[in-house]
């Protein structure tokens, strides 16, 4: 399937999810591959593009509340932001001391953009942020092949691009197994 937003963000299930809302995935499909496109490059708060949700904070959440024997939810496909594009969020803003757990996602995106990552295109932080897998598997992310950011984007095996209000906030990263690969020449990898 095949997702395309022409001036916003796009996401495998949502484009953008505003403040206190809940995205409740009570069956969910054993896997979610489709091509995700957000184009809109003049515009900073638009063109994120996700596995998940293209954009969001931390008062907004999606839970995964399986009733099947499904453990995990893999997301794949192809996910492409003029601005961010991530394995799971586009772009995500964390207003609160908060911990995410990425155990429920098995994350095989190729994600493409100015700022793409495995889990984050863009991430910001407003306080400490710890990110963990308690399963401690091992995740596989990569980049596609194309030339538009070749030399002038940024990739990451977590996020694109990292910003924090304050040097004193801390980013956590604990029993993350990352993979990430990349056929791009990238400005930084």
């Amino acid at each position: 399937s095949s997702i395309t937003s022409a001036n916003g963000n796009a996401g495998g299930l949502v484009g953008t999810m505003e403040e206190d809302t809940v995205l409740n995935i009570i069956t969910p499909p054993s896997s979610l591959s489709p091509t995700v496109t957000a184009n809109c490059s003049e515009d900073t708060n638009k063109g994120y593009a996700g596995g998940l949700v293209g954009e969001m904070n931390s008062s907004a959440s999606v839970k995964l509340n399986s009733t099947t024997n499904l453990s995990t939810l893999s997301v794949g496909g192809k996910v492409i932001g003029s601005n961010g594009a991530g394995g799971l969020y586009g772009h995500y803003t964390y207003k609160k001391i908060a911990s995410v757990d990425i155990n429920d996602y098995n994350i095989s995106a190729s994600v493409y953009g100015k700022y793409c990552g495995g889990l984050f295109g863009v991430l910001e932080t407003e306080n400490d942020l710890t990110i963990t897998n308690t399963d401690s598997s091992g995740k596989a992310y990569k980049s596609d092949t194309g030339s538009d950011y070749d030399y002038t984007g940024y990739f990451g095996g977590i996020a694109g691009k990292f910003k924090t209000t304050a040097l004193s906030n801390t980013l956590t990263l604990e029993n993350l197994s990352v993979n990430p690969t990349s056929n791009d020449s990238f400005c930084a990898f």
